[in-house]
């Protein structure tokens, strides 16, 4: 396997958590943007995983997802 070696500490998460860490870092910027976000998540839903890669992974795919929005990003 070509790479680096996967050394990330992976643990049981709530998503709902995640998410709603994720929110409140963008939602400034969100803000200024006008863009809304919302977003319904089951609280029951763990994930195991790297928080701060997971976390990562969330900004990301939210920033690129408003490059494209009108107004109003779901989740």
């Amino acid at each position: 396997i070509l790479g680096k070696p996967n050394t990330a500490v992976k643990m049981p998460k709530k998503l709902v958590e995640l998410i709603d860490y994720v929110v409140s870092v963008i939602d400034p910027h969100a803000q200024r943007k006008e863009i809304n976000i919302e977003y319904n998540i089951d609280n029951s839903i763990v994930l195991l995983c790297d928080e701060n890669q997971i976390k990562q992974v969330f900004i990301w795919d939210m920033i690129r997802k408003w490059t494209i929005s009108t107004g109003k990003l779901m989740m």
